[in-house]
């Protein structure tokens, strides 16, 4: 297990994603991290949990049909 922590920065550059992003899914709870003197932390434990959850997800709406609705 790794013991290395993230900054949002970091985090944006690896996840090929906005810093941002990032903080939104912080300050929503949608990310698990702490916060230290203003600034956002994530431990590689905790973006390991976000990536699963993530991955869960994407694979639950792959499942759903894709319906279109004309109106």
């Amino acid at each position: 297990m790794k013991n290395e922590i993230y900054t949002v920065l970091e985090l944006a550059e690896k996840l090929g994603v906005s810093d941002r992003t990032i903080a939104d899914a912080l300050r929503s709870g949608e990310m698990k991290g702490y916060k230290q003197f203003k600034k956002w932390y994530v431990t590689h434990e905790q973006l390991l949990d976000f990536l699963a959850t993530n991955q869960e997800e994407n694979q639950e709406n792959a499942k759903r049909p894709n319906v279109k609705i004309d109106k």
